[in-house]
């Protein structure tokens, strides 16, 4: 029986990425300048901004090296929109006629913020981030990063190996560390194309149902017959 996965509205962000960061453009790399027309007209002729070249490529190169960066996702969101529709009601509800007892509506002012940030941080103890960093592959949870705590380290990518385990996790084990990484808490394009990603880091993803799939070469050895080429 499949697992059940939480829509992607809930488990992404609502902001889009700007045109340079979507996923369906990270092949590309960008060696000019983009122009951005998000200005409004109090900004004058043409309304629009150029990014240069150089900002691209290292906003490209943080999304290549890391896995389900830290964002506030629709499901925050969605908490936001109500926590703020409750204090509105509690703002009117305290504005209207004087109240023998006031402190219900202080109350809630203060206990809806603090609940929001109760679940973003219950929550981002169970997300986690695949850094690739220097010389090492490194696995941290959302609070890990909060508090800028090192995580756990696998060591050099040559190293490392990946096998999926279900549609909700996989295990990534070498010599140092072995850790069940859960994707549960993924967009679906993320833990589709985390075989991808690892495959551009150089590890190679076994998948134990398929054994005889061998994707993951397939797409490193069309890349190297490329490179080749140019």
């Amino acid at each position: 029986m499949s697992e059940w996965f939480a829509p992607d509205a809930l488990l992404g962000s609502p902001i889009p990425p700007p045109r340079w960061l979507d996923r369906r453009s990270r092949s590309r790399h960008y060696r000019g300048a983009h122009v951005m027309s998000d200005l409004g007209p109090m900004y004058g002729h043409g309304s629009s901004r150029s990014v240069p070249g150089r900002w691209i490529d290292f906003e490209l190169e943080e999304v290549r090296g890391h896995v389900n960066r830290p964002v506030v996702k629709g499901w925050a969101f969605g908490l936001a929109i109500v926590g703020l529709i409750v204090m509105y009601a509690a703002f009117l509800w305290l504005s209207g006629a004087s109240r023998s007892d006031p402190w219900p509506g202080v109350i809630t002012f203060i206990a809806i913020p603090i609940g929001w940030f109760a679940a973003l941080f219950l929550v981002g103890h169970f997300e986690v981030e695949l850094e690739l960093r220097p010389h090492a592959l490194a696995v941290r949870s959302w609070i890990d990063l909060f508090f800028d705590r090192p995580g756990a380290d696998l060591g050099p990518p040559a190293h490392v190996t990946a096998t999926w385990l279900d549609p909700g996790h996989i295990r990534l084990a070498s010599p140092t560390a072995d850790i069940v990484v859960s994707m549960r808490l993924w967009p679906s394009w993320m833990r589709t194309g985390i075989a991808d990603h690892l495959d551009h880091w150089g590890i190679e993803l076994h998948d134990p149902a398929h054994p005889h799939s061998h994707g993951s070469r397939k797409h490193r050895r069309e890349r190297e017959a490329r490179a080749a080429r140019e």
